[in-house]
């Protein structure tokens, strides 16, 4: 995979500088232009300097400014790149000669000078080797080598880098005030050496930065997915190309304080420029699968969108476009002597690093914020069996640093370390990260734009107004997302509680949930209307969009349509008041007529009621005249008893009391009775059975978990005293006979008994659960 990554790159690479060479050398045909006097003076004296040959012919007619200007550059980018060109040749013998003007006609300044200039940073480094040594005895204790969680990881991370920074600021301090100690009155010297110094400590920062962020000796703190082998590859290949990188960019500054033919430096900056460009992205090509990898995040290809799969498939040829394009423009500006000319291709590299160690420091912010705001059901992991925390860690730590005073790779066990312990987050905590990666992403895009140059430009205007457009999205994003998590938490919590309150009713016939939750999902689909719409106006606007007319024709729609749409307006106010009077809620069961069932969804004109059967019916709220609510408040449940005639009916209903009693003392159902369980007395009289009834109140919902149980228990009590269940039962009188009935008496016998049983019976009314009894 590697290879042809990097013959790509070459490819690319030679065809673009052939098409940059054959541009530039188009324009040795004469170049007729329309250009002021002031232009044309200008051309002919850079003609006389370079030798080149301008025709210039004065039309009568006066073309665009634009177009002038235009051809202008061209003409002066040609001419300056065969000014670099001749420099080629002598570009040594201007080095010296820089050299020797710089010490009085002499070059036997520059070596004492580099060997100071050594000693100088030599002993910054052993100042930086003592701070590191007391950093880590005073501060990466507080780490532990097997980290628990990821702010534990990225935390020393952050720290290790800004220990190392610190140094590395602390010796080039030093060794700047040495060097401005020694090297004062003499100009070229004290140039050298600072620039040497300065040097140095930007290409530290830089590799401080690149190490803790792979981490190549710190496995278990290793924020990105890259194994160790690839890690300690791309890091050297890192520490390579931007150590020789800085040093020619050190070299290009250091001629430019002495003060080099600037021709000559034009050509140094670009050299420079090319070979960064190039090593550059030789770096990202030899590391192609590794980097690949790292941007799936350990993620099987099918789990990825498919944008993600095309990007981190092909962002080596996105970076090959990018670094190809950002090393003709900077060379270009360079020839130009146009601002923005460096950092196109560097930069950008070292601002994503930036953005990932803000990241990082923002996550440790969010997780350690959350940590002492947890959700109300977190879980936290207990230490396992041998597993060091504590003091007793941090000595160990503390130990090791006195003995090493550089930063060594951390000693891990050979297990693998455990993976961070999941617990409950808090719906809020995500919310948080995903807002710190949009900052930080769009951050790093404006620095992106600005080193390019793009706010001066028109094109920058118009980036402008998009990262204006883009904030009012983001923020009104964040709103929404905030004002979701925060409707959704709330309906989680009141469905939680509605469930937790029993067992399912049957019929559906429970009590529903909260006020609260019935108007939340109402709740919510206003809010987002109201702040999508808003953003659209205030994105117009900023867009320079006249909004006004937009108001008043959404005014002239709104009124054409609530005239239109009579019955949709009557069904939507309908709906309002049915809830503003609370008469359902969502899980209760309801009857307005037509149909009944419980309700399981409502919008703005209709609800759904879900029949016990199954059917689920959509009712529109201006079709509703009556509605009955079986799930509010309370319910009495009345029960009929058939016992016989010779029952002792004030003994019934002591027993009865009694029962009630019993049942309010029960641990599972006492709490559900709002009023006892008690006996009215007998309420019909039958030829076979007295009927007695009982009730009791209870909440909706509940009536027949108890029901069941007040059956069991006067079943049981009933059959404890002997108190018989009536049946019914039919006699039939035959006149007396001296023989037994034949069969076809019994028959007839038997069918005069049912046809009375039809009789009393009522048509069309079916036995009750009572009448089983």
């Amino acid at each position: 995979m590697m290879f042809p990554a990097i013959r790509v790159g070459c490819r690319a690479w030679l065809v673009g500088f052939v098409c940059l060479v054959m541009a530039l050398f188009a324009l040795d045909a004469p170049a007729r232009a329309q250009l002021s006097e002031t232009q044309i003076e200008t051309l002919t004296t850079q003609a006389k300097e370079s030798g080149a040959t301008i025709v210039v012919i004065q039309p009568d007619s006066e073309k665009v400014a634009e177009e002038s200007a235009d051809l202008l550059d061209t003409i002066k980018l040609k001419l300056a790149f065969e000014g670099i060109l001749r420099e080629a040749d002598h570009l040594p013998e201007r080095l010296m000669a820089t050299v020797e003007r710089a010490g009085n006609g002499s070059a036997q300044w520059l070596l004492p000078t580099i060997l100071f200039g050594a000693v100088f940073i030599a002993i910054g480094m052993g100042i930086e080797r003592l701070f590191s040594r007391w950093a880590r005895n005073h501060f990466m204790y507080l780490f532990n080598p097997v980290p628990k969680d990821r702010a534990e990881r990225i935390g020393y991370l952050i720290l290790r880098f800004l220990i190392r920074s610190s140094g590395a600021i602390a010796a080039a301090v030093v060794a700047y005030v040495l060097s401005l100690a020694v090297a004062r009155g003499h100009p070229a010297p004290f140039a050298t050496q600072s620039t040497a110094i300065w040097t140095v400590m930007g290409i530290r920062l830089v590799l401080a930065g690149f190490h803790n962020l792979l981490a190549p000796d710190a496995p278990s703190h290793r924020m990105l997915t890259f194994s160790d082998q690839a890690a300690g590859r791309l890091y050297r290949g890192a520490v390579w190309v931007f150590t020789t990188a800085g040093i020619s960019i050190g070299i290009c500054v250091w001629m430019f304080r002495l003060q080099l033919d600037h021709d000559a430096h034009r050509l140094m900056l670009v050299l420079s420029v090319l070979y960064t460009a190039i090593v550059v992205t030789w770096l990202a090509l030899a590391n192609h699968s590794a980097i690949t990898a790292a941007l799936r995040g350990g993620a099987e290809g099918a789990t990825m969108s498919l944008f993600g799969r095309l990007l981190t498939a092909n962002w080596h040829l996105i970076f090959l476009v990018y670094a190809v394009i950002a090393c003709f423009v900077s060379i270009a500006r360079i020839l130009l002597n146009a601002p923005s000319a460096f950092g196109l291709i560097g930069m950008p590299i070292l601002i994503l690093g930036a953005a990932l160690g803000v990241y990082g420091f923002g996550l440790i912010l969010i997780d350690r914020y959350f940590e002492r705001h947890p959700p109300v059901e977190t879980i936290v992991p207990e230490p396992e069996a041998g597993e060091t925390t504590g003091a007793s860690e941090a000595m160990d730590m503390s130990a090791e640093a006195t003995d090493v005073p550089e930063f060594e790779p951390l000693e891990v066990a050979d297990e693998a370390a455990p993976e961070d312990i999941a617990a409950p987050r808090n719906a809020y905590h995500t919310l948080a990260e995903h807002a710190l990666a949009i900052i930080v992403t769009l951050v790093a895009g404006f620095l992106v734009a600005d080193l390019w140059g793009l706010s001066d430009t028109q094109v920058g205007g118009i980036i402008t107004d998009f990262i204006e457009v883009g904030l009012i999205l983001f923020l009104a994003y964040m709103v929404w997302r905030a004002v979701d998590v925060a409707i959704r938490l709330q309906q989680a919590e009141e469905d939680a509680s509605a469930a937790g309150d029993g067992a399912e009713a049957e019929d559906g016939m429970g009590m529903g949930v909260s006020r609260i939750a019935t108007l939340l999902p109402l709740i919510r689909m206003a809010l987002m209307i109201t702040i999508v719409t808003m953003t659209v106006m205030v994105a117009l606007s900023e867009l320079g969009v006249d909004i006004g007319p937009l108001l008043a024709g959404a005014g002239v729609i709104g009124l054409a349509i609530g005239f239109g749409a009579q019955t949709l307006v009557r069904d939507i106010i309908s709906g309002a008041f049915f809830l503003a009077d609370d008469a359902f809620r969502r899980g209760e069961y309801i009857d307005v007529g037509a149909v009944k069932g419980t309700v399981e969804k409502i919008s703005l004109r209709s609800m759904q009621l879900r029949h016990h059967n199954g059917p689920l019916n959509t009712i529109p709220f201006g079709e509703i005249q009556q509605l009955t609510n079986f799930s509010r408040d309370w319910v009495t449940m009345k029960l009929p008893l058939r016992v016989t005639y010779d029952t002792d009916v004030e003994f019934v209903r002591k027993l009865i009391k009694r029962i009630g009693q019993e049942l309010l003392k029960d641990p599972e159902i006492g709490p559900l009775f709002l009023e006892p369980l008690k006996s009215q007395g007998v309420i019909q009289m039958e030829d076979s059975a007295i009927i007695i009834r009982v009730k009791f109140k209870t909440r909706p919902g509940k009536q027949f978990v108890v029901r069941k149980t007040v059956y069991n228990r006067i079943q049981d009590a009933f059959m404890e005293h002997g108190i018989k269940f009536a049946h019914k039962e039919v006699t039939v009188r035959v006149a007396e006979s001296p023989r037994p009935l034949s069969e076809p008496e019994k028959g007839a016998v038997a069918g005069a008994a049912v046809r009375s049983t039809e009789t009393e019976q009522p048509a069309g009314k079916q036995p009750s659960a009572a009448d089983s009894l």
